[in-house]
């Protein structure tokens, strides 16, 4: 089951026009990504803006397999990388909503739990916005492939930044 958090609630009673779904990730693009559409693509008084980031599953990342100390520590270890995730993914989702909310647009954000290009997808089919924006750029040191993969999976316009 995934996880998922609210982490900022819309205003009670906004009917959007649109909805429109920003994939936000640790890139340096994703706030230059979000001036960019303030200025050319957001309408503040009809749009709605739903935030979203993955954090990935500290299970995942560090695999018991792999671990030489005891069961209690690595259970331990899992609480410390979940809670810093969380906490990173958390602290993500309010700076990318500041910049909305200085420009009055209505937003939402919401953190999830997975792997992310898999996990965003499902959560966005869920949504059904008008359209996703997302950044091009290096996450990790690599360049992600999360708008490759947007782009041949679903089924809405996407706009994908590139800087």
């Amino acid at each position: 089951m995934t996880f998922k958090e609210t982490v900022i609630e819309r205003l009670q009673g906004f009917r959007p026009n649109r909805m429109i779904c920003f994939a936000i990730d640790e890139s340096p693009n994703t706030l230059a990504t979000i001036q960019s559409a303030l200025g050319s693509l957001i309408d503040p008084k009809s749009d709605l803006v739903v935030l979203l980031h993955c954090m990935k599953d500290a299970f995942e990342v560090l695999k018991y397999d792999n671990w030489s100390g005891s069961f209690e520590d690595y259970q331990n270890i899992i609480q410390i990388v979940d809670r810093e995730y969380h906490t990173k993914g958390t602290n993500m989702l309010n700076e990318a909503a500041k910049q909305f909310n200085l420009a009055n647009v209505q937003v939402e954000a919401i953190l999830l739990r997975g792997e992310p290009k898999y996990t965003l997808v499902e959560e966005i089919e869920q949504l059904k916005p008008n359209f996703v924006v997302v950044s091009k750029g290096k996450v990790d040191g690599q360049v992600s492939e999360i708008p490759y993969y947007f782009a041949h999976t679903l089924k809405i316009p996407i706009l994908i930044y590139t800087f």
